[in-house]
């Protein structure tokens, strides 16, 4: 029964590995180490935990805003005066886009630390367990807080809404909060200020605007005004009109001459005033009708006291310092005072001027419409219909820019924000870092993946042969079998024997290990059932394999079953058959060669029936040529026809090429591979270097595997294990238990 199950057992190992084989062998590697994995996990799991508990707590405080694209509107049609600079012209997107950053920006950070002192707050800095004062001082001095705020400050906008969700978060959460609301309201007075001084730069304009069309609209006035007077519109008549003229002539002459005696007397006032103001500042000029004027000495006296104030009050304190900003807007104010007079009497002999000039201009106009008033009594008509129009036209201007100013003004004082804070920020009861659960879990999975990780790329880098399905996969020879590992047995060390596993299988015949030397000697009797194969050669790739173990018991077993067998110890280099029987190697295989010596003196009686040896002998200098010898050919045939099977231990293919000699002598050649220790690439540079000779071989068979490692539990092996239980293994170790008891 055991031989068809071991029989099909080869054949199902020789078969194509599949996918699921592959899935075996991971399981295999992590059964094998599943220690060093659990270790790892473990390792992995423990250090997560306590680098998590030893991370400080992070509190998040979080403060919302509302922002809308414009403010809301108090007064009609004020919007319209922003067009210039109101978000009303901004892409939507990208207005909002700019606001997150400005909310992040370092101006608003900074406007944070001076609010809360932040800058010399030790435990905020994260400098409270600095005691050297000397290097307080100097990391205070070297310190950020404005980035230390933008580095713990986000902004995350509410999805399809204009709420924004500003988020702070540091080691104490009454501090968090604070800051989270010091950064809204910051970043809400930041936007007022912004649109106030928009509102301020738009008076300005407007009020430089005022002035031109004011003076515009007076031109335009004083035209029709002119108009009107110089051609003395009256219902009068043709002939009335004649004689006035005829009168006024003289007078006209005599009015033009003064006239352009005042107007030469204007333009060179004028002249003088229009080169100073050019040559220098309006504050400067010294003209006489400047430096005449009472109001102006008055307006200098005190912008030079305070320009005094002013440069006193900056060798004191910043140029943000309150003081010095009130010093600054009356300096402003004062210089403004000052240039609105001097331009008030530079208008005022413009005015005197154009007066002048205009008089001049009327006297001749009035010369040449009297000479020829019914001629241009038309052209006179257009002219006035032209001079109506301008004005009416100036006019319209005049008020509506008139009206534009006093509203923005009046929004200026309305202080209107597009910008509200919806909710504060409250003081957090639970940090938010670290996240325990969430790091337990990473650091359960990254575990679990190292380890697997770990133990595969283990099994990857071990390439020794293991097992049946790498004995396919490699090396492509057919399993003949596995020999379990023999555990030691201190009471079958009798007669000189080194190692209990070379007799095991007869001093132990019911064991799990002998029945594996059955099955060998079963599957190798299938391989040639017409032709029986009677020389066999053990090798293998490396040395201390166990070829002699495997050679030994084979031979045991063969002689159990009837057939006189006889084991020839052929390494001539490092001999050991004599040692696993129990003898001396004073004579042997190398005396019947070299003739010394006859077969029947060089054979030895073994403690088994049937089973001869014929030891390697003294040691020769050449034992390559001798075992290539005609003369060891010549014995190898007479005792083949002496004995049923012979058994040649040989040395291993690797080392030396005794073993690639003895091939072309034997019938077939196993090759022995060491459970964990035979190498893959030895094992088959071994393979290689046989069938160069041609040789035979029958097989492999996996010696020394371990049982009781989980890594081998493959079906077979299993079987193999508990064999030796149901066949009475267990019951013959229970009796010499209680025999030594």
């Amino acid at each position: 029964m055991s031989e068809i199950v071991d029989q099909t057992t080869i054949e199902t190992s020789q078969k194509p590995l599949s996918e699921a084989m592959n899935v075996t062998d991971y399981t295999r590697a992590i059964l094998k180490r599943k220690w060093l994995g659990v270790l790892i996990f473990i390792g992995v799991v423990f250090f997560t935990f306590l680098f998590t508990i030893r991370q400080p707590k992070i509190y998040e405080a979080v403060a919302t805003i509302e922002i809308d694209l414009q403010a809301d509107r108090v007064l009609s049609d004020v919007s319209e005066v922003y067009q210039l600079g109101d978000v009303s012209y901004w892409d939507s997107k990208s207005y909002f886009e700019t606001q997150y950053k400005i909310i992040q920006s370092h101006s608003v950070a900074k406007l944070v630390v001076d609010r809360l002192h932040l800058d010399r707050d030790l435990v905020f800095l994260g400098l409270d367990k600095l005691e050297d004062e000397a290097e307080l001082t100097e990391r205070l001095a070297a310190a950020d807080a404005a980035r230390i705020v933008q580095d713990n400050l986000f902004v995350d906008p509410v999805y399809e809404s204009r709420l924004v969700r500003i988020r702070y978060s540091g080691t104490d959460p009454l501090m968090a909060a604070t800051i989270a609301n010091a950064i809204a309201n910051a970043y809400i007075d930041q936007n007022l200020d912004r649109k106030l001084s928009s509102t301020r730069s738009a008076i300005n304009w407007l009020t430089e605007q005022m002035q031109d069309l004011k003076t515009r609209l007076e031109v335009s006035e004083r035209a029709v005004y002119e108009f009107k007077q110089e051609h003395d519109i009256l219902s009068t008549s043709m002939d009335e009109r004649v004689n006035i003229i005829g009168s006024q002539l003289n007078y006209l002459d005599a009015e033009y001459t003064k006239a352009r005696t005042e107007l030469m007397h204007a333009e060179s006032r004028y002249d003088s005033i229009r080169r100073a103001l050019k040559q220098s500042d309006a504050e400067n000029v010294a003209s006489a009708d400047i430096l005449s004027n009472p109001l102006i000495k008055e307006l200098k006296v005190t912008y030079a006291k305070l320009q005094n104030d002013y440069s006193e009050l900056l060798e004191r304190y910043k140029d943000k310092h309150p003081k010095v900003l009130l010093v600054q807007s009356k300096l402003e104010k004062t210089r403004s005072n000052l240039r609105r007079e001097i331009r008030i009497i530079a208008e005022s002999l413009k005015a005197e001027f154009l007066s002048a000039r205009s008089a001049v201009d009327q006297i001749a106009a009035e010369l040449e419409r009297v000479k020829g008033q019914m001629r241009n009594l038309t052209v006179k008509e257009l002219e006035y219909n032209r001079l109506m129009r301008e004005k009416e036209s100036n006019q319209r201007v005049f008020e509506q820019v008139l009206l534009r100013l006093k509203e923005i003004d009046l929004s200026g004082m309305l202080k209107v924000n597009n910008i509200r804070l919806l909710d504060e920020a409250k003081t957090p009861e639970f940090a938010i870092r670290p996240r325990v659960k969430l790091n337990l879990i990473i650091g359960i999975l990254f575990g679990l993946v190292l380890s697997l990780a770990t133990v595969i790329i283990l099994d990857l880098l071990d390439k020794t042969l293991k097992s049946a399905e790498d004995i396919q996969r490699f090396l492509k020879l057919p399993l003949l079998g596995i020999i379990p590992q023999v555990k030691p047995e201190p009471e079958l060390l009798v007669g000189g024997r080194m190692n209990a596993a070379d007799m095991y299988s007869h001093l132990r015949p019911k064991s799990s290990m002998a029945e594996c030397i059955r099955t060998i000697r079963t599957n190798i009797s299938f391989m040639s059932p017409g032709k029986p194969i009677t020389k066999i050669l053990v090798t293998s790739a490396s040395p201390k394999e166990g070829k002699t173990t495997i050679a030994s018991n084979l031979g045991i077993s063969l002689s159990n079953s009837g057939l006189r067998v006889l084991v020839l110890d052929t390494d001539m280099r490092r001999p050991r058959l004599h040692k696993a029987m129990g003898m001396h190697n004073e004579y042997g295989l190398s005396n019947v060669i070299m003739g010394t010596m006859t077969i029947e003196e060089a054979v030895r009686d073994s403690e088994v029936e049937n089973l001869f040896v014929m030891t390697c002998g003294p040691i020769p200098p050449n034992p390559a040529e001798l075992i290539g010898s005609d003369e060891f050919a010549a014995v190898v045939s007479d005792l083949a026809s002496r004995y049923d099977r012979l058994i040649f231990d040989s040395p291993p293919v690797i080392a030396v090429t005794d073993a690639m000699v003895l091939t072309r002598l034997v019938d077939g050649v196993i090759l022995v591979v060491k459970c964990g220790k035979t190498l893959r690439d030895v094992a088959l540079q071994a393979k290689k270097q046989l069938m160069d000779v041609k040789a035979r071989v029958l097989g492999s068979i996996i010696n020394d595997l371990d049982l009781d490692n989980k890594e081998y539990g493959s079906y077979y092996y299993y079987y193999y294990h508990r064999y030796g239980y149901y066949y009475g293994e267990k019951e013959e170790q229970t009796k010499a238990d209680s025999t030594q008891a």
